[in-house]
This record gives structure tokens, sequence and C-alpha cells, in this order.
């Protein structure tokens, strides 16, 4: 599944189903997806609520765990397509993804680019 932005292509994760997107908003995260920025690359992405990222933070700390970190974070104040759409292309136009380095793509029989 994915969204089509100008420029760019928001791509969800690849085990998102449509049970998913029913429960990604109540979840409050929506994390594996990437963006593909036309004529670049593609870039990790991981989109969260304020309250999920609390709970998540919360969590770790409880586990013992002294760092939270997830690839490409950014945080948003609902997670619905509308909501990605525009805080991806936001993303894009503020060059977030400049400073990340591209995932790998299959180019043929396996290999990596």
């Amino acid at each position: 599944m994915q969204l089509k932005g100008n420029g760019f292509v928001y791509h969800y994760p690849a085990d998102f189903d449509e049970r998913a997107a029913i429960e990604m908003t109540d979840k409050g995260y929506v994390a594996g997806g990437s963006v593909e920025i036309a004529g670049k690359a593609r870039f990790p992405v991981a989109f969260f609520t304020p309250n999920r990222l609390r709970q998540e933070l919360e969590l770790a700390m409880d586990n013992g765990e002294s760092v939270l970190a997830e690839e490409g974070l950014a945080i948003i104040a609902e997670i619905t397509p509308t909501a990605i759409l525009r805080a991806s292309e936001e993303l894009v136009n503020q060059h977030f993804f400049d400073h990340l380095k591209p995932l790998l793509s299959v180019v043929s029989n396996g290999a990596m680019r």
C-alpha cells in the first residue's frame, strides 16, 4: 500500500494490511514505512503520536533501557492517511531525509544497491 504525493511516495510497511490500516489510528503509530523521493532514493520513516511515544518511552525505561530510537522518527498529532501524507510532504520539503542513509533496494538476482 502507498500514498502518492507531489514528487514522493509514502510506502506503508511490507506487512501492512487492511487490519493494520484500521488499527493504526488507535495504536498511535506506524513504523517500518518509507518515503521514496522521485529521482533520489527511498528512506525509512516512522510516525508516532506524542501519547504513543510517551508510552513507548515509559515501557523502555520500565524495562531498564536507557534509550528509545526509531529510524526516521517523526511525531505527528494523529495517525491517518491524510496526516501521514501531509507530514511526509513537509519532511521532504524540509530536507529531513537528506541526512539519512537510503534504504537498500534489490536491483536484480538478489544484488543490493
